[in-house]
Order: C-alpha cells, then structure tokens, then sequence
C-alpha cells in the first residue's frame, strides 16, 4: 500500500460544555470533511495542528511537541487579544500562522511582531446550513 502524501490535521481546542469554541470546533471539522481534508485525533500522527482555543496552546506539551517535530501550529483567534499580551507573547514560540476574524486582531498581530505572511483572514463563521 503506497503511503499518502495527505497531511493530516489535528483540531486542538474544546471545552466540552457546549460553548462557542466546541461550535468553532465541529464547523471546522465539517468544513474540513466536506473538503476532502483528513482530520486525525492522533496527535502525534498529524502535520499539522489547528487550534481553535490558541491560548490554551501555552504548555509544556506543546511546547516540546513544537521543539522536537516539524509540525506546523495554526491557531484562530476569536476574541480580544489586548488582555493577553503576556500569554501572547508565550504563544508565539508555538503557532506558525494566525487565522484571524478582524481587523483589530490583524492589528495587535502585526503590532507584536507576527509577520504578515503569517496571517489569514477568515470572517467569523456562520453555519450556512441555517439560511437554507
């Protein structure tokens, strides 16, 4: 069997109590499915790791998952990043690119050094299945 050259991605990021990050959640992997593109719960299988809750990114096993594999992080942000700066800053030795929903978080990004090949704007998501 000839191995594939798809990368696989992993979803970070729930809380399990119905919030808007488990939404965020399963409209990516949707999103993702109704795309062709394979989501893993395997972390350590993935290529990619795409993170809906960035903040909760900031811990040790992140950090050496980051140190010791090639794999890529992308985290979307949601919400006001200015009363974060210091999680922010630690985030930063973690996420390669920023999905972000506006232009003040576009901003505070740039502002603190993300380049801006980095960043990707993606509006905040509306279940179109709701407007059929």
């Amino acid at each position: 069997m000839k191995a594939s050259s798809t990368k696989k991605i992993y979803i970070h990021g729930k809380d399990n109590i119905g919030w808007s990050i488990d939404h965020d959640r399963e409209h990516l992997e949707r999103v993702f499915g109704d795309n062709g593109i394979p989501v893993t719960k395997n972390l350590l299988g993935a290529h990619i790791v795409f993170s809906v809750w960035w903040n909760n990114l900031v811990n040790k096993p992140f950090y050496l998952l980051k140190k010791v594999t090639n794999k890529r992080f992308v985290a979307c942000v949601t919400n006001d990043l200015r009363h974060q700066t210091d999680v922010f800053q630690k985030a930063r030795l973690i996420i390669d690119y920023w999905v972000y929903a506006n232009t003040k978080q576009r901003g505070f990004l740039l502002d603190h050094g993300v380049r801006d090949s980095s960043l990707f704007y993606s509006p905040f998501y509306v279940d179109e299945r709701l407007f059929r």
